[in-house]
């Protein structure tokens, strides 16, 4: 009984077929003294039946093909490029407009038109096209039916009856855990009753990357893994989280189909630290192991850093620089240290110089040197070069004291000379000397 009733709506609907059109007067009909149109027509195009003089109708409109009708007052229709030409008899009131896929309008004039006046008026139309009535049965029911990415509306106990312009779609219907049905279709008259029987979708293989890698990847809140990670996980659209420590969590909605990969840039969160300080300085970041000469583009997660500067003979700097997300940060920390200079010019030009003071102050370089802001203090210079004998000196070196040094070493070695003993015989007992 209740699939009988359903026939016979839609039956119903069938007989419902609208055919409309969109006739518009974009311009309202007024005079126009200046036209000459009425001057250019034939006596049988301008004067009526009764010998008066028409009135004349310019209407402009860009549809062709239009039939304009007033029976009791009409004269002629003169279509040109754009323009119609009208001539109406005196004291016509209204013009129809007819044209097939644009059905018919009446407009009615605000006034009765004048014997040899000229008016004019524009139109303009939309074509509308036949409304199709479509029913749509789906098992199971609750599908959301798309005809064209547009949705129509979901099947209720497995039906949906709706109205479209014929034509053809590209159907699809969506139901959570099924799979997607995709369809080309045609809407018209004869063909507007369309069926489609679901299958329970399966997991989708899934992988998920990121670069750097190693995020924690959840999808609709549920732990994925880390990337690189492939696995199954049902079809549908969900929100998709990417965490990784020191960088931007990346969280966005993903529409899950068989198969889906995707690949996420993480942006670097971390803060950038530069310490500019002594050479012979030792830049300590939260008591880390340390780091000779300062630090460049040091890379940190947003926090507040404890910094100490430490240096022979001087007391060390302490500061706390607060480091924000994704900041830059470059600080000159340089203790505050008496220094002079040390120059060393040497032959031969390859002789390596190393210069050792206390606490672990260390030089070195290779043929004439200038060794700057050298903390003062007692310091111990060697030269030394393949083939030669090595040079010795200590000294002491005073505030703002520039220490010169011109050594050429003498040719030879510092390993000592290896002397071989003369060789001894031990008598054999066992043998008598004979006389």
């Amino acid at each position: 009984m209740q699939k009988s009733i359903i026939i016979i709506v839609f039956i119903l609907m069938l007989s419902s077929l609208l055919t409309g059109a969109s006739f518009q007067v974009t311009q309202k009909i007024k005079e126009n003294p200046m036209h000459l149109g009425l001057q250019m027509l034939d006596d049988n195009q301008k004067y009526d039946s009764e010998g008066k003089l028409c009135a004349l109708l310019v209407i402009r409109c860009g549809i062709e093909d239009i039939n304009f009708e007033n029976m009791a007052a009409k004269v002629a229709q003169i279509d040109q490029e754009g323009t119609y030409l009208v001539t109406l008899k005196e004291n016509a009131s209204y013009i129809v407009m007819k044209k097939a896929g644009y059905g018919s309008y009446k407009e009615a004039f605000e006034f009765k038109l004048k014997s040899g006046t000229v008016y004019e008026m524009s139109v303009d139309g939309e074509r509308m096209l036949n409304q199709i009535p479509v029913l749509f049965s789906t098992n199971p029911s609750g599908v959301e039916i798309f005809l064209n990415d547009t949705s129509q509306g979901r099947t209720s106990s497995g039906k949906l009856s709706v109205t479209a312009p014929e034509g053809k779609y590209l159907l699809r219907c969506v139901l959570a855990e099924f799979e997607t049905i995709e369809d080309s279709i045609e809407i018209k008259s004869g063909n507007q009753t369309f069926e489609y029987k679901l299958v329970e979708a399966m997991d989708a293989t899934v992988t998920i990357d990121s670069n750097p890698q190693g995020a924690t990847v959840y999808i609709k809140g549920i732990k994925f893994g880390e990337t690189p990670k492939t696995g199954f996980f049902p079809l549908g659209t969900y929100t998709i989280k990417l965490e990784k420590e020191s960088f931007d969590t990346i969280e966005e909605q993903i529409t899950i189909t068989n198969p889906t990969s995707k690949s996420y840039t993480l942006e670097d969160a971390r803060a950038t630290l530069t310490i500019n300080t002594h050479a012979q300085a030792t830049v300590y970041l939260n008591n880390d192991a340390g780091h000779k000469g300062g630090v460049k583009d040091y890379k940190l997660s947003p926090q507040m850093v404890e910094i100490r500067v430490e240096m022979p003979k001087v007391a060390p700097i302490i500061r706390s620089v607060l480091l924000e997300k994704k900041a830059v940060v470059v600080k000159d920390f340089y203790p505050d240290v008496q220094t002079g200079s040390v120059l060393v010019n040497v032959i031969p030009p390859d002789a390596v110089v190393e210069l050792k003071g206390e606490a672990g102050i260390f030089y070195t370089n290779t043929g004439r040197c200038v060794f700057e802001a050298v903390p003062v203090g007692s310091y111990e210079l060697t030269v030394k070069a393949e083939k030669y004998k090595s040079f010795k000196e200590s000294f002491s070196l005073a505030l703002d004291e520039n220490v010169i040094r011109q050594i050429t070493l003498e040719a030879g070695s510092d390993k000592p000379v290896e002397v071989t003993p003369p060789s001894t015989t031990t008598p054999n007992p066992g043998l008598r000397r004979r006389w």
